[in-house]
Order: C-alpha cells, then structure tokens, then sequence
C-alpha cells in the first residue's frame, strides 16, 4: 500500500481495517466457542479459517497510521468524504466501541 493518498480512498481502506478487527475477534470465538460454528451437527463452512486473515493484522495499523497523518488529509480523497472518513478512521482506532452507544 504504497501509493499515494490522492490515488487512495480511505474509507474503503479502514473499512478493510474495521474487518480485519473482526477477524480478529472471530478466530478467538473459534477457539473459545466453536459451537457458534456449527450448524445441522458439522461446522459451517465459512470459507476461510478466521487464522487465514491474522497474518495481515499488521496491514490494519499501516492503513491507521496513513489515515491519521495530517498530510495525507489534505488530499482530495480525503477531504471530498471527510465526514465518512472521520467516522471510519474513529470507528478503526476504537473498534467496539459504537457498540456501547
């Protein structure tokens, strides 16, 4: 994820970080309580093991550490969703916590 911000969007870029917060989350849920997995007596077919995505967590505090810069808010692809993008940089930095609300 080299590029530039004005070729970046970041609310598509800290929904993948938001994402990979729950993929966090679901590969502990997998462990400490794989009946949630389980439908008709086998285990869902999600697709992926939750452990599959936990190698690009370190992704999520890169796209973090862009957005936040105050450089990179000053290209067009930020200031043009601003509102959006405020609320998905916040939603990023304390994942969980509209959940409180």
């Amino acid at each position: 994820m080299s590029w530039p911000a004005e070729r970046r969007l970041a609310f598509r870029e800290l929904g993948l970080s938001i994402g990979l917060t729950a993929a966090e989350e679901l590969a502990r849920w997998w462990e400490e309580q794989p009946d949630l997995f389980v439908q008709g007596g086998t285990q869902r077919d999600a697709g992926i093991h939750p452990d599959a995505l936990l190698g690009s967590l370190p992704l999520r505090e890169d796209i973090e550490a862009f957005w936040q810069d105050e450089a990179n808010q000053q290209a067009h692809t930020w200031t043009d969703h601003q509102e959006i993008n405020m609320v998905m940089l916040a939603a990023s930095l304390s994942p969980g916590q509209f959940l409180l609300i």
